[in-house]
């Protein structure tokens, strides 16, 4: 009986042994798969600064160019209002006989 119970603990071991060799490989392939997906962030971090820097760049460069035809509007009307006025008061110069 002793010699049952002594080949029946060896086997329960061998085999406990086995299951723990499973799982140390297992956490093996998990700290890999750990490792680089932490590359993989660091990376996608890299590269979501460099898109956030290029945007800003972007959009300071398309509120430039958004200006430039209010400012060409804008010196445009003031041309138009100085011949206006230029006319109005040409106008009123031949009137009064300047």
């Amino acid at each position: 009986m002793k010699e049952a119970e002594r080949l029946l603990c060896e086997y329960k071991h061998e085999q406990i042994d086995k299951a723990l060799d499973q799982i140390r490989l297992t956490l093996a392939e998990h700290k890999k798969g750990q490792r680089d997906f932490q590359l993989s962030l660091s990376m996608q971090a890299v590269i979501n600064d460099q898109f956030t820097k290029q945007m800003d760049h972007c959009v300071r460069r398309m509120n430039v160019l958004e200006q430039k035809p209010q400012r060409r509007a804008e010196q445009l009307f003031s041309a138009v209002l100085q011949w206006i006025t230029l006319a109005v008061l040409g106008v009123a110069a031949a009137k009064i006989g300047l």
